[in-house]
């Protein structure tokens, strides 16, 4: 089952912590990384949340983490970035280094040609024909 809450960045503060003790007993989820993440950018927006005093942080915090469903140190992360860059947004993904080409196709099939003829000797031996050749 989904429901979808409207308006739910707006809440005061007592808002909140009413919501949030009567819905101990339940569990909620968040949808897609970007819903999440657009969520919580637009609830701490909306909240002021690097106005507001340790303790209505502390209610902000539990009830993001309630709606989302993400731990408190996932939450803790998101904050940060908010904090940190005024919006909540994922960093783009970085290219792992790659290792250079060091045989094309053409010579990958030719080495297994040459595997198939001499039936499948060990590496060593098929280096050492395909150098007297």
């Amino acid at each position: 089952m989904q429901v979808h809450m409207q308006n739910a960045e707006n809440l005061s503060p007592e808002q909140i912590r009413e919501f949030l003790e009567s819905s101990a007993e339940i569990e909620f989820g968040g949808g897609g990384r970007w819903e999440v993440y657009a969520w919580t950018e637009r609830v701490l927006v909306a909240q002021e949340f690097g106005c507001q005093g340790k303790k209505e942080r502390g209610v902000i915090r539990a009830y993001m983490e309630k709606i989302t469903g993400l731990s408190r140190s996932q939450m803790t992360r998101l904050i940060r970035i908010y904090l940190d860059t005024g919006s909540v947004r994922e960093k783009p993904h970085r290219r792992r280094q790659e290792f250079p080409v060091r045989y094309r196709d053409v010579d990958i099939a030719l080495l297994a040609e040459v595997d198939r003829a001499h039936e499948r000797l060990s590496g060593p031996a098929t280096r050492w024909i395909l150098k007297r050749a």
